[in-house]
């Protein structure tokens, strides 16, 4: 048993930093908000038949098996009731999880269709199981590219008060050491990334759907005909992405102006991948930087953990070059 203690811990003797608590309920707030709103937009688009039904299935058992898979990949525990205590709890997860999800997409996918229906072409392609084709590979490849440009991003929240000459110790990047022990965290890291990924991409396209919803029907009531909705839903949502980014880390030693500047073009690559390349392509993305942060990756071969760094930065390049082979392929009549 050990313990990694930096010159950023706190000794046992220091109060602890509780934190502000209007941070800690900004998220389940912000959560719940878009529950609600998925459930209200869900039910309204059921209604009118408008509903992908049969996408909204998939992607909802493709997140259950994902988090039930959790409880496979990791170590058994000897007590039996205690095994089945943690089956029925992962499962009870990932039935969450999944109707979630299968709301989110329900509330979704007739507005996305209806305003910016290139945004799905990938997707679609990509839930039908059309392989190989040049639109998924296009996606592919744009969402690795884009995927390890937000890891460089959030790097250099790191490295930029060293940069800068502060004196103060920094806490570095943790990322998670569990594939080091076995074989199974390995696998169970590319799970849980594909889970972030997943839910990470549908509830921010949630909220910019929304947003977009809601000034387009502000500029109707206001006549304002000459403005874009796209442009100014994309601008709010800029605004409020780069809001949450500077709240969620007011613990960073990163000075105010450096922080907003690099949240400002971490969301701008969101915004850009997503109304340029689609959903598939947002979903690689997060799936990619969270594959990029959560392992500890290296190029020195006398690295104790050299070996699953490879491996992953292997298997990330394999998506990178599957997506670039399908991409040069002609497009089926």
């Amino acid at each position: 048993s050990f313990e990694i203690v930096g010159p950023w811990s706190p000794t046992p003797r220091e109060p602890g930093d509780d934190g502000d608590d209007s941070n800690r309920f900004a998220t389940p707030v912000l959560l719940i908000v878009l529950l609600v709103s998925a459930v209200v937009l869900a039910r309204q688009n059921l209604k009118s038949g408008r509903a992908d039904r049969r996408g909204a299935y998939r992607i909802g058992a493709v997140l259950f098996f994902t988090v039930a898979s959790f409880w496979l990949l990791q170590p058994h525990l000897s007590n039996l009731d205690q095994e089945m205590s943690r089956l029925f709890t992962y499962l009870g997860v990932g039935l969450f999880v999944g109707g979630v999800m299968y709301l989110v997409y329900l509330a979704i996918e007739p507005f996305v269709r209806r305003s910016w229906p290139t945004m799905l072409v990938g997707w679609s392609r990509a839930l039908a199981g059309r392989l190989p084709d040049p639109v998924i590979g296009r996606d592919l490849l744009i969402g690795v590219v884009s995927g390890l440009l937000l890891s460089g991003l959030e790097l250099l929240d790191v490295l930029a008060p060293e940069f800068m000459g502060s004196s103060e110790a920094v806490m570095p990047m943790r990322p998670e050491t569990g594939m080091l022990e076995h074989n199974r965290y390995f696998l169970l890291t590319i799970a849980s990334t594909l889970n972030n990924g997943l839910q990470t991409a549908l509830l921010t396209v949630m909220m910019f759907t929304v947003l977009r919803e809601i000034v387009k029907r502000g500029l109707t009531r206001l006549k304002g005909k000459w403005l874009s909705p796209d442009y100014v839903a994309a601008t709010i949502a800029l605004a409020f992405l780069v809001f949450l980014g500077i709240v969620g880390n007011q613990n960073s030693q990163t000075t105010l102006w450096v922080l907003a500047l690099l949240q400002l073009v971490l969301a701008g690559v969101f915004l850009i991948v997503l109304l340029r390349f689609g959903l598939f392509a947002t979903v690689v993305m997060y799936t990619t930087n969270a594959l990029a942060t959560r392992t500890p990756l290296t190029l020195r071969s006398e690295a104790l953990y050299s070996g699953p760094a490879w491996v992953m930065l292997g298997f990330i390049f394999a998506i990178a070059a599957v997506g670039f082979w399908m991409a040069g392929r002609d497009e089926p009549a």
